[in-house]
């Protein structure tokens, strides 16, 4: 399989693209985020929280210091609750008085989804169309609310979560390897993880509907049937193909190209440009879903996936 390892530091989410053959994986691309980490997540659900008490409560937490580190300090404990329940009540004590808040799982999530969509939007773009991928989490970030199943609409695939420690269990044996082996030790790791209980019922977070047509400079363009071609240059043997006028910067001749794959609608990078999903870079191919943004080179120019919908 295709293997995704997905991890968040304080700082940054990366996403790190691996091959795998005959058990071996190799770094094949990283891609990293900044501004989309833990402390990005925990500030915007501290203020989240705070609201809900200053709604429910008449009760305003980051009011004086005080009580700002005391919902600091229960955040996780709160983040672990609204993970198993679509309704949680939490509890917050100061000066003798206990406030309750009643928050519903998806507002949770809400509150960082335009964190989570950059995420999922940096895998998508790293995963080649058509594969079915392993996703690896690291456990903190399996942990976090609607994550995996944010990840599971948008990209799909098989989750994993890393055992805690299996790094460090790794690396214990890297000394003795070192002394007894030549200056230059090629040393392989096996990090083994279980396969995590993806929750289900947030497609409404995160629909990943195929597009049915493209939007250009006020043209709506289908994509059932034959491949649409995208270019700067026309040619006899490219029979349906969407010619950008004026020679925009960075675009090629015969740029990418977007097909009905069964279910799916992938866009195939052809270019020495680049041709950018939701501003992540395509490696390769990637799967197009409705409400995505697709550049073609750079500056370049700009198309907007949708799906029509029939009234009932």
């Amino acid at each position: 399989q295709t293997l995704l390892h997905i991890e968040l530091s304080l700082q940054a989410a990366t996403v790190s693209h691996l091959h795998q053959t005959a058990g071996l994986s190799t770094l094949a691309d990283v891609r990293s985020l900044e501004g989309s980490g833990l402390t990005a997540l925990n500030e915007l659900w501290l203020k989240f929280f705070a609201q809900q008490f200053v709604q429910q409560c008449r009760f305003d937490p980051l009011h004086s210091a005080e009580t700002e580190q005391i919902m600091s300090d229960a955040l996780h404990g709160w983040l672990d609750l609204v993970e198993r329940s679509e309704t949680s009540a939490l509890t917050m004590t100061h000066g003798g008085m206990t406030h309750e808040i009643s928050v519903s799982r998806v507002d949770v999530i809400n509150a960082v989804a335009d964190h989570y969509q950059r995420i999922s939007d940096m895998a998508r773009a790293a995963l080649a169309g058509g594969r079915s991928p392993a996703l690896q989490l690291t456990r903190s970030a399996a942990n976090l609310p609607g994550f995996a199943a944010f990840l599971a609409a948008r990209v799909g695939g098989q989750f994993f979560v890393i055992e805690d420690d299996a790094a460090a269990r790794q690396v214990e044996a890297l000394p003795q390897a070192l002394d007894s082996g030549p200056s230059r030790v090629q040393k392989s790791f096996q990090l083994t993880g279980q396969v995590a209980n993806v929750p289900t019922g947030v497609a409404e977070l995160a629909a990943a509907n195929a597009p049915t047509h493209i939007v250009h400079d006020a043209t709506v363009i289908g994509l059932s049937g034959q491949s649409l071609l995208i270019g700067a240059q026309a040619a006899p043997d490219r029979p349906r193909m969407l010619v950008l006028e004026g020679q925009p910067a960075g675009v090629s001749g015969l740029h990418c190209e977007i097909r009905v794959d069964g279910s799916q609608v992938v866009v195939n990078d052809m270019s020495r440009f680049g041709t950018f999903l939701n501003g992540n870079r395509v490696s390769g191919n990637a799967v197009l879903a409705a409400g995505d943004l697709l550049r073609v080179g750079t500056p370049g120019v700009e198309f907007q996936l949708v799906r029509e919908v029939v009234p009932e």
